[in-house]
């Protein structure tokens, strides 16, 4: 894969996100972590993943604007699509998911890492932020659901409206991660917990993850189809076209 790496273990992947400069989420990587994910869920040795990063410093800064600014109104619909349902999968994936989050994660890397079950920050130097709003661009409909699911309604209005960013205990305080670790050891920590969800009984954590999300996901599912044009219309207006433009050339 040109995007991920495929790193198999006993009984578990790890899914480590690995693109030139930063990780930026394209329509190949949307499309190899799509793939990726559904190879784990067919085969019953894999029980869960592990979400990470080849870069050191960097987690994910969210989607690729260099490639997608330049798109037009139906190839742009086509890569919300696709997103979509990545994120979609990922959030309602029948096995353990947990993200050990070493580096920034911004805007659409933030959203992955909300859709794991459990998210091991780096205590230092790690920043989780959902600045889509600085650019003028809202979240798509299921993405604002999976928010939902994590941040504590207080901090809401900071993250999505505001779009603060958060380290440390303030990350872990608005419900972006649920535990710290040192630097060096953030995959370390992650392991840990990713064993002790393996330790349970998959049917039986199947189940329980399936009655702890499947609504929201038929909320997502329904309400990213149905918000599609709004966000499009918002995406293409001059006003979100001109930040968005400004950020490609400091970008470039």
């Amino acid at each position: 894969m040109a995007t991920l790496r495929f790193e198999r273990e006993a009984d578990f992947v790890t899914l480590r996100l690995d693109r030139p400069h930063g990780n930026a989420i394209n329509a190949e990587m949307v499309e190899e972590l799509s793939r990726a994910l559904a190879e784990i869920e067919r085969d019953p040795g894999l029980r869960g993943a592990l979400l990470a990063s080849a870069h050191p410093r960097i987690f994910c800064p969210g989607l690729d604007l260099l490639e997608l600014a330049p798109l037009g109104w139906d190839e742009m619909s086509g890569f919300l699509d696709r997103f979509c349902d990545c994120y979609r999968r990922l959030f309602s994936f029948p096995k353990p998911v947990v993200a050990a989050i070493a580096g920034h994660a911004a805007a659409g890397g933030c959203l992955l890492s909300l859709c794991a079950d459990y998210r091991v920050l780096q205590a230092e130097g790690a920043m989780l932020g959902l600045n889509e709003v600085r650019l003028g661009v809202p979240l798509p409909w299921g993405a604002a659901v999976i928010v939902r699911q994590s941040v504590f309604p207080s901090k809401l209005a900071e993250v999505v409206m505001l779009g603060r960013n958060f380290t440390g205990e303030a990350a872990v305080a608005a419900g972006l991660a649920q535990e710290l670790a040192p630097a060096g050891e953030v995959e370390k920590v992650a392991r840990e917990r990713l064993a002790e969800f393996l330790s349970k009984d998959p049917a039986a954590l199947a189940s329980l993850k399936g009655s702890l999300r499947g609504e929201a996901e038929r909320s997502m599912r329904e309400g990213d189809r149905a918000r599609a044009k709004e966000f499009l219309d918002i995406w293409f207006s001059p006003s979100t076209r001109k930040l968005v433009d400004e950020a490609v050339r400091v970008l470039r």
